[in-house]
């Protein structure tokens, strides 16, 4: 895997956990600090986001990445995800 991405931010919205079928995700939007912000849906293993609240502060470091898919219709597709590895207030 490639090297992380960091980025610091403000945290917009924490989702609650979803179980999936091996593991417990929870999804977080960082809003960027820039002129033009960006707000960016971060995915973190279970647990990761407790302490962490709407409003505070962060140094985010993830991960992209990106799958493919061959459908049923023999149609591929492909998506990207940011899948969070390090999350710390500021």
């Amino acid at each position: 895997m490639s090297d992380s991405i960091k980025i610091r931010g403000i945290i917009e919205h924490i989702h609650p956990p979803q179980t999936l079928v091996i593991s417990v995700v929870q999804d977080v939007v960082i809003k960027t600090n820039e002129p033009y912000p960006q707000y960016l849906t971060i995915t973190f293993g279970e647990g990761i986001l407790e302490g962490f609240m709407s409003k505070d502060k962060v140094d985010v470091a993830f991960y992209i990445c990106g799958r493919r898919w061959l459908s049923p219709k023999g149609i591929t597709e492909y998506f990207n995800s940011l899948r969070g590895i390090k999350i710390e207030h500021l």
